[in-house]
């Protein structure tokens, strides 16, 4: 196609974080090179504490050494010089940690280039809607995610738009992004992207359009206790189980709580470290108890975990102790689970309980990922 409007086309491999490589592919093309796409990147998301060396510079290598290396290589050239980032490096993104830092350095490079009379521009790129070799393996609940962030894809047309817009800007760092206007008014997953999309000195971005964002009220305490409220047992029961289900779907990126079924094992419908994460954070908004992080492997089913939840939310008889009388976990339904929940409500563990509090605390993924294997099995 593009042979055919008058250009000449020529691919060929080479990888930007070997600079002599670089160079040599750039002094080997005639008339030299007029202008920079930087579009390399490489994803390996973890969370943080499974990140290693070798993870990290795998990602790093793509984008900081290859950017600086095209840099470099450029120095003399006055044409456009593009930098492919992400939103991730603006906004944050669960298990990116390595890749927000890529891109955030990107971001510093068209500064710095652009505070030395050089072209650049950084362009943070939200998600597109026509997949890639880097967003093809992404899943229903990443993309539900992503939704509650309020980043929305985008169509082919709009970027390219965008990346005309971008190149003629005269900030050295925009974003490329569709948005949600109420996801982000109501402070998108956990608020994490509210703060920087509403502030003025925050916008740095191209816009397609403007609209109107409604301010969305926050709701004040955790919900869930106030509903429980003059509730029968088993009314409890339901009403706590319903809310787990309902919560694990909107992290699975469901439609339905009866997508998730009560015994069916959180491991098996696909919940992650990451949605793991997220699921403890909004149940632990939501009932307002100080949950573990773990506290999703350590009831890894609804039924389960709804049965912790509903010990942990038991009303108090007057001597302050839960009114179904097992709050050191002897009254759990079933006794080989017993040791963890008596262990999760008791702040004096016996003392020659093994401490798998303290070792889940520092653990990595993968060592958490055994521990699960260990405890509870395949299902």
């Amino acid at each position: 196609e593009l042979s055919g409007l008058g250009a000449e086309v020529r691919s060929v491999v080479c990888d930007v974080a070997d600079r002599a490589a670089l160079r040599g592919v750039v002094e080997g093309l005639p008339g030299g090179v007029s202008g920079v796409v930087h579009a390399a990147g490489v994803l390996d998301d973890v969370v943080v504490e499974g990140l290693s060396r070798e993870r990290l510079e795998g990602v790093l290598a793509a984008k900081m050494v290859g950017g600086w290396n095209l840099h470099e290589v450029m120095a003399d050239s006055e044409g456009p010089f593009v930098l492919f980032s992400s939103a991730a490096g603006v906004l944050g993104a669960a298990g990116q940690a390595s890749y927000a830092a890529g891109n955030a350095f990107l971001d510093g490079l068209a500064a710095f280039r652009r505070a030395r009379g050089l072209s650049g521009v950084s362009v943070a790129w939200g998600l597109w809607e026509q997949r890639s070799a880097m967003t093809g393996g992404l899943e229903r609940a990443d993309l539900a995610r992503m939704r509650r962030m309020g980043v929305l894809p985008m169509s082919t047309e709009d970027g390219l738009r965008l990346l005309d817009t971008a190149e003629q800007s005269t900030e050295s760092l925009v974003v490329a992004a569709r948005f949600d206007p109420r996801a982000l008014a109501a402070g998108g997953a956990g608020g994490a992207v509210g703060p920087m999309a509403r502030d003025d000195r925050a916008r740095t971005s191209v816009p397609l359009r403007r609209r109107t964002v409604a301010s969305v009220a926050q709701p004040h305490g955790p919900a869930l206790p106030a509903r429980l409220a003059g509730l029968g047992d088993a009314e409890r029961h339901q009403l706590i189980l319903r809310t787990v289900r309902e919560h694990a779907a909107t992290v699975l990126g469901y439609d339905s709580a009866t997508a998730i079924p009560v015994e069916r094992g959180f491991l098996d419908l696909g919940i992650d470290s990451l949605t793991a994460v997220e699921l403890r954070n909004r149940l632990k908004t939501e009932t307002g108890l100080p949950l573990a992080a773990t506290v999703v492997f350590d009831h890894p089913d609804a039924t389960r975990l709804a049965h912790h939840l509903a010990q942990a939310l038991a009303p108090a008889d007057a001597d302050g102790t839960p009114a179904d009388g097992d709050g050191d976990g002897s009254g759990d339904a079933d006794p080989g689970r017993r040791a963890h929940t008596g262990r999760a409500a008791s702040t004096a563990p016996e003392a020659d309980a093994p401490d798998v509090s303290g070792r889940l605390e520092s653990a990595d993924a993968d060592e958490l990922f055994d521990f699960i294997d260990r405890e509870f099995g395949p299902n």
